[in-house]
């Protein structure tokens, strides 16, 4: 059991050694510091990351929250915490305020990034988040824009 455990430990480190990779080139982002803050982030976090980035490109759809098809923003994050083993409630403003309080400075990757009508993950560095924009757009990384940054909530979904 210790030698499975070990080799899916092996192979999860993999897959988040490439992801990173992946996602830093997307975002023009220091490889290494971007793997560094989501190897320090909890396990629970790193699957709820992991889970999200396997959406990517996926079409934006309202109300919508399944894999592959479409997400709206909260669908994309309750889909990803679904795989960490935490069920949120499928509205962004009843999931921030049902997370524990964060800062940009003690947020984590995988934290939920939140602005009046749209939440995001945060990837643990430079601003970056891992979101369902809106209709038209896919599932992304990208940035909290210059004119929210200041003014979005952190929060931690497993309190």
């Amino acid at each position: 059991a210790t030698a499975q455990r070990s080799l899916g430990t092996a192979q999860f480190d993999a897959s988040l050694d490439a992801l990173a990779g992946q996602v830093a080139t997307s975002l023009k982002l220091d490889r290494n510091r971007l793997l560094a803050a989501w190897r320090a982030a909890d396990i629970e976090h790193q699957k709820a990351v992991v889970a999200a980035l396997t959406q990517v490109g996926v079409p934006y759809r309202r109300n919508t929250s399944k894999p592959g098809v479409g997400f709206d923003c909260s669908g994309l994050t309750t889909f990803a915490w679904s795989h960490a083993g935490y069920q949120l409630y499928r509205q962004s403003a009843v999931q921030i305020r049902n997370s524990a309080p964060r800062t940009r400075a003690t947020a984590q990757a995988g934290d939920l990034v939140y602005y009046p009508g749209h939440i995001m993950m945060y990837l643990g560095t430079d601003n970056a988040v891992v979101h369902a924009p809106f209709t038209g757009r896919n599932v992304d990384v990208s940035f909290i824009s210059k004119k929210r940054v200041n003014t979005v909530r952190w929060g931690d979904p497993t309190g």
